[in-house]
């Protein structure tokens, strides 16, 4: 079991896997593929991987779900679920501009990217590299990050504290 942080990306198409770690590359983070189809990497489809960022150390695990075009989830994977659980624990926003810009977020969200980092088996290097993956989608998907335990994130900053996860 490891903790999760979750990019909520209102972008409109998620991006190859491959794009990703090319990215990553340019910003001299190298993490490569450890599992999964090829072809599905270099499209639009994938769904699951590895991503090894050290030899020896367990991988971070990127899960990838989607809602459809309207904004509601399909009906294949988890994104509906998640999505309902995180508005309900928020709740009502009442006067809180924070609670409403989240919520108005996460109900624009078109696919969740969810990390599971390897707890107790990450160094400096696989947080590095988790920090640049999330940069990517808060820079090409519009993403607003979750992390457990904490809550929403804008970039750095905590926007909205969500405890007891």
């Amino acid at each position: 079991m490891g903790n999760y942080i979750r990019a909520f990306c209102v972008g409109e198409e998620v991006p190859p896997i491959t794009k990703v770690v090319q990215w990553l590359g340019t910003r001299d983070v190298h993490v490569k593929v450890a599992d999964g189809d090829p072809m599905k990497m270099q499209s639009r489809g994938w769904e699951q991987v590895s991503l090894v960022y050290k030899e020896g150390k367990l991988p971070i695990i990127a899960r990838c779900t989607r809602t459809d075009a309207k904004g509601s989830a399909a009906a294949s994977d988890g994104a509906g679920d998640e999505l309902k659980m995180f508005i309900e624990r928020i709740g009502q926003p009442g006067k809180n501009k924070m609670k409403k810009r989240v919520l108005d977020h996460l109900k624009a969200t078109r696919f969740i990217v969810a990390l599971r980092l390897p707890k107790g088996d990450m160094d400096d290097a696989g947080w590095d590299a988790n920090g640049q993956i999330l940069t990517y989608f808060l820079d090409h998907c519009g993403a607003l990050i979750q992390a457990d335990g904490e809550g929403f994130y804008e970039g750095a900053k905590l926007i909205l504290e969500l405890t007891g996860e």
